[in-house]
């Protein structure tokens, strides 16, 4: 058996303790898409809205609460979509600041891949199909 020196064990000692850390601060609250673009700053536009200039986020609504009634698009029963600059993402969190709000990149499609995936090339091959 090899012998670990100290070093290594202090290493491993302190990825264990990260880990359990994270998971965590994982469980205690969701991330806030406020938060994040905030600390990005003017950053934030091109994380979340690199085309458009307009960032959106998806709101859980309170029950009872409209999406109408906040100035929100509705999405689906109590979700709603906040848009704009990162002062008016900024700002929807200033006044509603008990209401999460989810930011993310825009999805693309990786349509370059995704003959692999489905194994087309497998298929041409074996079946002699194209289509």
């Amino acid at each position: 058996m090899r012998r670990l020196r100290f070093g290594a064990v202090a290493t491993a000692l302190f990825a264990l303790t990260l880990v359990t850390s994270a998971r965590r601060e994982a469980h205690a609250e969701p991330p806030n898409g406020v938060t994040m673009v905030k600390l990005l700053g003017p950053q934030a536009l091109r994380t979340f809205a690199p085309t458009s200039n307009r960032i959106a986020g998806l709101v859980a609504l309170p029950v009872g609460t409209t999406a109408a009634s906040l100035g929100l698009e509705p999405v689906a029963p109590g979700i709603a979509r906040v848009r704009g600059s990162v002062d008016a993402i900024a700002a929807f969190g200033v006044a509603h600041p008990g209401m999460a709000v989810e930011v993310s990149p825009p999805l693309h499609m990786l349509l370059d891949r995704a003959g692999a995936w489905v194994r087309a090339p497998r298929a041409r091959l074996e079946k002699g199909v194209d289509g």
